[in-house]
């Protein structure tokens, strides 16, 4: 029973079993190992003792010598020698010989903490090394170290060396640990049997490598062979593929070509044609146009004959007219020049009315439209508007301080404002001037309370105008809303509110234009009722139709045009656009509103007092109208009818033609237009009657 269990071992058993019996026969074998080495030093010691100094010296003379030779010694920058023992080959004239070179030079030191040889720069021979570990000589402690990696050349003793570049050093294992970690060239150098026996293994590995190089250039070779011929294939099989392709674009260009050129030739044959056809033509025109000047010359000829018969029978008439007259040629002159001077008075009425109606016809539209900028938004001549506004002051001394230190103050008030300030002699007044009189009225509020409040300069008089137009700006919807309300219209964009409110600033004569808008309202209001219209829309008309004058004067086009096309932006009924736009007859009446727009404002304009004008002053420019119509001869009576509007003249028939008629009504329009000062435009109308009168008995 015990013996079974003894017997059958586990697998774990059996596996430590088998382990530990591999070891136990490789430290049998390595212990094997170290005594042969210790047995190969001890016998290499042997041979060396029977070398004499002599001897040593000239075989290291001789190594050194060899070592110098050679192309890697002296292509090395960094190199690593050592200081030898005293069975060693001596290396001083290596050492010696690297630094006389410039090489970086390098021996080992011993590391007790790694236990290993570092590589440490060494610069003088004398005063770099000391005596170290071993009793060998080694670097100083603050000398430089090398990374092992730089090295270019190692120079290692050893004790004995294998044909394959093996080393056998004293046992402890130092250059073996450096060794390890360095790729570059390594060289062993030792004495045995009494001569050198430098064995430079790099040698061998050169040529190894020398022979592994050549194959693989071979082999590099024969696939670059591989490659070209693969290379040469492609390049044929692209060269047939582009040929191909070449060929087969030539082909398609060759055929374009051909097309165009038969489309040319084709083109080129048409033109020749129609280049035939067209001379066909001119040589026609030509022969017509010689066939012609052949009938003009006898045409010319049966004129000629025929002025030649006139004038003979123009002579004999005379003679004949004498004869029955029994007037001289001097009297028959006279009647004649009579007879042709009426006849020519006649001629140069009808051209003067045909060049007058023509030019009236071509020119209509463009002279509203000047008449109308010029008269209506730039406060002309012959309006009454001013342009001015003068604020009164308390003294003089005030002027100064308007105008500031070298104008400063005088310039920020014209910047603010936009109004030009006027300060001359006047005594005791400041004259404020602008075309807007929204400006001028803001120009004047600020400049009185500036005066008031005795504190003028830049800042205080740009805080004043900012108030006050900010004032203003409420002022002005709040008349419009006003003018709305009173009227009893349903509310309106707030725009077209601001525009109407602006109204109340402007002046045509002396009357306010917004009052002026609303009394026309009125009176549209009243003809729509007569004439079934709807009133809410002829009092919009009536309202809206000078509101173009509220929009800057800058702005080209008459009020009319303006102001359509401003209520137009803001949803006004087509019907009121053009009501506004027409009542000034610049664009086609399409309904009945803009007709009575037109009527309502010229009752409105031309009654009397209406634009501020006196009864004394109207009766006298009414009177002056009808002494100038009464001035001229031929006229019997004159009547000034629809407010001095219009001056209806009732001349003698005996005394005036129709003809002279036309010539009177145009130079009395003239001495008006020099002689007397009128709003708008004054209508001349000559009247010529005959009355034939019969009584029956």
């Amino acid at each position: 029973m015990a013996n079974t269990h003894g017997a059958s071992q586990s697998p774990t058993a059996q596996a430590k079993s088998r382990a530990d019996s591999t070891a136990g026969a490789g430290a049998a074998m390595n212990e094997n190992v170290r005594e042969q080495k210790a047995a190969l030093r001890r016998r290499v010691r042997n041979e060396l003792k029977r070398f004499s100094p002599s001897d040593r010296l000239a075989a290291s003379t001789q190594a050194c010598s060899r070592l110098q030779q050679e192309r890697i010694w002296r292509e090395a920058q960094i190199v690593l020698l050592y200081a030898p023992l005293s069975n060693e080959l001596d290396v001083e004239a290596l050492l010696r010989d690297a630094l006389a070179t410039g090489k970086t030079l390098t021996l080992p030191r011993f590391d007790p903490e790694s236990q290993s040889y570092l590589a440490c720069q060494v610069l003088d021979l004398t005063e770099d090394l000391r005596p170290g570990r071993f009793g060998i000589v080694e670097p100083r402690a603050n000398c430089l170290e090398v990374p092992l990696k730089r090295l270019d050349f190692i120079l290692a003793p050893g004790v004995a060396f294998t044909l394959d570049g093996r080393r056998l050093g004293r046992g402890k294992g130092f250059y073996d640990r450096l060794l390890s970690f360095v790729r570059g060239i390594k060289c062993g150098l030792f004495l045995t049997a009494g001569v050198v026996l430098g064995y430079w293994f790099f040698r061998w590995k050169q040529r190894k490598h020398c022979a592994t190089r050549v194959a693989e250039e071979k082999s590099l070779v024969e696939s670059a062979h591989r490659e070209v011929e693969a290379i040469l294939r492609e390049a044929r099989l692209a060269a047939n593929e582009e040929a191909l392709k070449l060929r087969e674009q030539t082909e398609k260009s060759f055929g374009t070509r051909r097309r165009e050129l038969t489309d040319f030739e084709q083109r080129l044959a048409e033109r020749e044609s129609l280049i035939n056809r067209q001379l066909e033509g001119l040589v026609q025109r030509e022969k017509d146009l010689r066939d012609k000047q052949q009938d003009l010359e006898e045409k010319k000829c049966t004129v000629e004959s025929e002025r030649n018969e006139l004038v003979w029978l123009a002579r004999l008439r005379k003679e004949q007219l004498q004869k029955l007259s029994h007037l001289s040629e001097t009297e028959a002159r006279g009647l004649l020049l009579k007879e042709v001077e009426q006849e020519a008075l006649r001629d140069a009425t009808d051209l003067t009315r045909h060049i007058l109606e023509e030019a009236k016809l071509k020119a209509e539209d463009q002279a509203r439209r000047v008449i109308s900028l010029a008269i209506q938004r730039y406060a002309g001549e012959h309006t009454f508007e001013t342009t001015t506004a003068t604020v009164a002051l308390q003294g003089d001394d005030i002027k100064g301080r308007i105008i500031g230190r070298e104008g400063r103050n005088i310039r920020a008030f014209e910047a603010a404002t936009g109004i030009t300030v006027l300060i001359d002699d006047t005594p005791n007044a400041v004259v404020l001037s602008g075309f807007d009189p929204v400006r001028r009225e803001i120009a004047r509020e600020a400049m009185q309370r500036l005066i008031l409040d005795g504190r003028i300069h830049p800042t205080r008089i740009e805080e004043v105008v900012t108030k006050v137009s900010q004032e203003m700006d409420e002022a002005i919807l709040h008349a419009g809303e006003e003018a709305v309300f009173k009227l009893g219209l349903p509310p309106m964009h707030v725009e077209i509110v601001k525009r109407l409110g602006r109204l109340r600033f402007r002046h045509s004569f002396s009357q306010n234009i917004l009052d002026h808008s609303v009394e026309v309202a009125q009176l549209m209001a009243l003809m729509g009722a007569e004439l079934g219209l709807d009133v809410t829309t002829a009092k919009r008309a009536g309202l809206l139709h000078d509101i173009g004058k509220a929009i800057n004067h800058e702005v080209e086009g008459s009020h009319a045009i303006i102001g359509a096309e401003f209520i137009k932006r803001y949803g006004e009924s087509e019907d009121v656009i053009n009501g506004v736009a027409s009542h000034h007859d610049e664009v086609p009446h399409t309904n009945v509103l803009g007709i009575l727009v037109s009527a309502a404002d010229a009752i409105s304009a031309s009654r009397p007092g209406a634009r501020s004008e006196t009864m004394t002053t109207y009766i006298n420019r009414l009177e002056n109208l009808e002494k100038i119509g009464l001035s001229f001869p031929g006229v019997d009576r004159c009547f000034a009818v629809q407010a001095g509007r219009e001056l209806r003249v009732v001349v003698q028939p005996e005394q005036i033609d129709d003809e002279q008629a036309f010539v009177l009504a145009r130079n009395i329009a003239r001495k008006i237009e020099a002689s007397l000062q009128y709003p708008g435009q004054i209508r001349v109308t000559v009247v010529r009657e005959t009355r034939c009168v019969e009584f029956a008995k």
